[in-house]
């Protein structure tokens, strides 16, 4: 309720970052409300004790996980960029990154969309730099090594699920499950996809500044230890955690160690 004269578009989200933009289910200009719910967004007149609801527009997305979706909105207020899982484990578990003209709230219409395999975990915008953080898991036991749709992650951009190049895919020396954290990085104008890496048996954990993003990967480390006889052995578990850092500044993402 900004008194006379105020700007009254002069938002403070609480992100962990300054500079690093996180989404919500909720964002506003001047004069409207967006609103994330479930396969919908709801758009209000900001108009004080004549607010009211003035349009909606419906996601063509099939079930999974409804309440996991956000939504960024562009500084002009003329774009909604839209983070989602949809799809079922037995078709696919995918992220949709979907793009929305909202320039007439009332007449929202779609512009492109980019699918990941895989579930979010988390998303930042900084600049003009989208960084999605997914996981993409495979059932060990399912997988045929003559096709690689069956343990590689796999993008579409426009021409069909792709799968990731292997110099873009980080094993670790400690593998300890069938999981990638994969990271990918779109322009946020267009959502062009600029670079996508997978890191295999990388944890859900993932923090991000305005430059890098750190990734965690937990395992156990076994050494073998001598008795006090001299005669016997056994092994003594510790548990470890590898950070690794990876920069997003430049044009593709670099491994920093």
């Amino acid at each position: 309720n900004p008194e006379a004269g105020e700007d009254n578009n002069n938002e403070i989200t609480d992100n962990q970052v300054d500079g690093v933009t996180e989404a919500d289910r909720i964002k506003r200009t001047d004069t409207h409300i967006f609103y994330m719910y479930s396969d919908k967004i709801e758009v209000f007149s900001i108009q004080k004790e004549n607010s009211k609801k003035v349009g909606e527009y419906t996601l063509d997305l099939d079930g999974y996980n409804t309440a996991n979706r956000e939504l960024y909105l562009s500084d002009d207020g003329k774009t909604i960029t839209l983070i989602a899982n949809c799809g079922t484990y037995g078709t696919g578990v995918r992220v949709e990154i979907i793009s929305l003209d909202v320039s007439d709230p009332e007449n929202i219409t779609k512009i492109k969309s980019v699918s990941i395999m895989g579930s979010v975990i988390s998303s930042r915008l900084t600049d003009n730099t989208l960084l999605v953080i997914s996981e993409y898991d495979f059932n060990i036991e399912d997988v045929d090594f003559s096709n690689e749709k069956t343990f590689v992650p796999q993008i579409d951009n426009g021409n069909g699920m792709e799968s990731l190049p292997g110099a873009d895919i980080y094993l670790p020396e400690s593998i300890s499950s069938s999981r990638y954290t994969v990271v990918t990085k779109l322009d946020a104008e267009n959502l062009e996809l600029k670079d996508s890496k997978a890191f295999l048996s990388y944890t859900e954990d993932v923090y991000v500044t305005g430059e890098s993003i750190y990734l965690f990967n937990v395992y156990s480390y076994i050494k073998p230890i001598t008795d006090s006889s001299g005669k016997g052995t056994y092994a003594e578990r510790n548990s470890m955690t590898k950070i690794l850092g990876l920069s997003y500044s430049g044009e593709k993402m670099t491994e920093k160690g």
